[in-house]
């Protein structure tokens, strides 16, 4: 279940000449989430409290997927494909960058954009229900016709969507209850970046400014949902500044914005998580766990999406499983955590 780092081991990263290996730790692998699903891929993670909800999909087609329930002990699978298939569904299951955990009054709900219908689904943690509660048809009301959402999207936690359509080339934002209205235009998006295409980059919402990347302009982006305008925050060079992969070239994946007050960002070229302070962006820019970290981890340098779990940043890595970087609660794990975060400034 829960992998830990022995004492011993702590000690010994002290003395290592090298940044090793125990700046993160793995909280679940995607075996252990795989609930009924014979050929698992971990799509997603969203956590709630003490609790982490696991979207799963079968890779063989065999299946369509599951929602799995970790409390931090136990793995309960509170939907499976029968349930999926019940509810009405016809494809399969993916929330990847865009789920959430809400709560109205009624417990736990894991929402989601399901981009291969794309529709918005929600799941009752405690019944394990499915329903769709903004279908295709409501969205493409506002794009044209028809709707192509892609794994450009986000989910808020009190069940706001942010997504990208690939018909109309515009973001779009998606109310709790279903409403949906042009964010930012194909017209405005080629303004502000270049292009209006946005491929793989999930949203922040920070105050009233979404963050987001471009990886054609390869580049960091803010729009200010009141005024409609936006901004350049970090170009290449700034995020080349504290890269060991100097090439011209950048990309921007999942962008987080984390109850500690800081946007975190993966950005897939150097394999390298950021982490900045909104109200100074370029000058608190920093780097959180560097590719050879990553790797030398008990997961891999691909980083998919993030989640906060037990007061610490979290992620998926693609297919292997949900780590996170431990809470020092001690004077030797607080000199760990100084040994692992030497990148890191503020």
């Amino acid at each position: 279940m829960i992998r830990t780092l022995s004492i011993a081991s702590l000690v010994g990263l002290l003395c290592a000449p090298t940044a090793f290996s125990g700046t993160y730790y793995e909280v679940f692998s995607e075996a252990e989430a795989s609930g009924s699903i014979a050929s698992p891929f971990l799509d997603t993670v969203a956590v709630k409290g003490g609790n982490a909800y696991a979207i799963v999909r079968d890779l063989t087609a065999s299946d369509v997927g599951s929602v799995v329930k970790y409390d931090g002990s136990t793995f309960t699978e509170i939907m499976d494909t029968a349930d999926w298939l019940g509810a009405g569904a016809t494809t399969d299951i993916g929330g990847f960058l865009g789920a959430a955990v809400i709560d109205r009054g009624l417990g736990d709900q894991v929402r989601f954009v399901n981009f291969f219908d794309n529709s918005i689904w929600e799941v009752d943690a405690t019944t394990g229900t499915p329903v769709r509660v903004v279908s295709d048809a409501s969205i493409s009301v506002f794009t044209g016709g028809s709707v192509n959402l892609s794994a450009s999207n986000s989910m808020l936690s009190d069940g706001t969507a942010i997504v990208y359509d690939g018909v109309s080339d515009s973001v779009l934002q998606i109310t709790p209850g279903g409403f949906v209205f042009n964010q930012i235009s194909s017209a405005e998006l080629t303004a502000l970046t270049g292009s209006d295409i946005l491929s793989g980059t999930g949203f922040a919402l920070v105050g009233t400014d979404i963050y987001f990347g471009s990886n054609l302009s390869d580049s960091l982006y803010a729009w200010d949902i009141i005024s409609d305008t936006g901004s350049l925050v970090l170009d290449t060079a700034a995020l080349e500044a504290l890269s060991d992969d100097i090439d011209g070239r950048v990309g921007i994946d999942d962008i987080y914005y984390a109850p500690d007050g800081l946007v975190y960002f993966y950005e897939d070229d150097a394999d390298y998580i950021y982490s900045f302070d909104p109200a100074d962006p370029a000058g608190t820019l920093s780097v959180v766990l560097t590719e050879q970290q990553l790797n030398d981890g008990p997961g891999t340098d691909a980083v998919a999406q993030f989640a906060w779990w037990n007061g610490n940043l979290a992620w998926t890595d693609q297919r292997d499983g949900f780590y996170a970087i431990p809470e020092p609660s001690t004077a030797l794990l607080g000199a760990i955590a100084l040994v692992g975060f030497a990148a890191r400034r503020r």
